[in-house]
């Protein structure tokens, strides 16, 4: 399986709740604690237990796993063994290699896939100087109100399409499937929910050139 794939499965839903998670979170700090397992946001007074996934080195731009890193207590890498073993099964090779070469876009990739395949609430991406921690956020008060929602499609889609490297009608219809819509494909799609619809169409190369829908009664 490619990574491609997962992001076309969970891309859409995932980043749906990063953005309600950037909206609560505002200004603020973070704090985390690794005997605890416990993460914290100053500002908003927000907190989670929380997974690392991994950590980006700023000085040589090399990915560590949290599963390679034996520094890490092992509670704390477990999600990151679970993708680790996901990868071996599912031949996805990024989650196999302990290090490698990445950049700070790529851990939103791997931030989809914590949550999508690990049932992650959110991921935050964790600057602490030297380098960047992938917190996998798993405690459901971070984000206990969370529901989808019908006008946030048309502001987190474009983002979704922006940010990965997805077929953008794949990964449309799995993200409004994810909440909830019924979704038609006729050509381009047709989606409902609750009487709200949405429809999109696609040019010749399959690249989002409409997305528009209206609210219902």
């Amino acid at each position: 399986m490619e990574l491609k794939t997962i992001l076309e499965r969970y891309a859409g839903i995932v980043m749906d709740r990063q953005h309600v998670l950037a909206e609560r979170l505002g200004a603020h700090d973070w704090g985390a604690d690794t005997e605890t397992g416990m993460f914290f946001f100053n500002g908003p007074n927000l907190e989670s237990p929380f997974q690392v996934i991994g950590t980006l080195s700023k000085a040589t731009g090399e990915w560590l796993w949290g599963w390679a890193n034996a520094s890490l207590p092992g509670d704390l890498a477990q999600m990151a063994h679970g993708l680790f073993e996901f990868g071996k099964a599912e031949g996805v090779d990024l989650f196999t290699r302990d290090r490698f070469p990445a950049d700070k876009e790529d851990l939103h990739a791997l931030g989809v896939a914590a949550c999508g395949l690990g049932g992650a609430r959110a991921y935050y991406l964790a600057d602490y100087g030297d380098g960047v921690l992938l917190a996998a956020l798993t405690g459901e008060g971070i984000l206990s109100d969370w529901k989808p929602d019908h006008p946030r499609v048309f502001t987190v889609f474009p983002r979704v399409i922006q940010t990965f490297d997805v077929d953008h009608k794949t990964a449309l219809v799995r993200y409004l499937e994810a909440a909830g819509y019924t979704v038609r494909e006729e050509g381009g799609i047709l989606a409902d929910k609750d009487g709200n619809m949405l429809t999109a169409a696609f040019d010749d190369l399959g690249r989002l050139a409409e997305l528009k829908g209206g609210l219902g009664k």
